[in-house]
């Protein structure tokens, strides 16, 4: 159960931070 919830609180700060990532990257362009 605590690594389930690890796995999904990983999986949404890595989505997090390629959305953050690539907007970055769009606005600079």
């Amino acid at each position: 159960m605590g690594e389930k919830v690890f796995i999904t609180l990983f999986l949404m700060l890595s989505i997090l931070w390629i959305a953050a990532t690539v907007g970055t990257v769009y606005w600079l362009l």
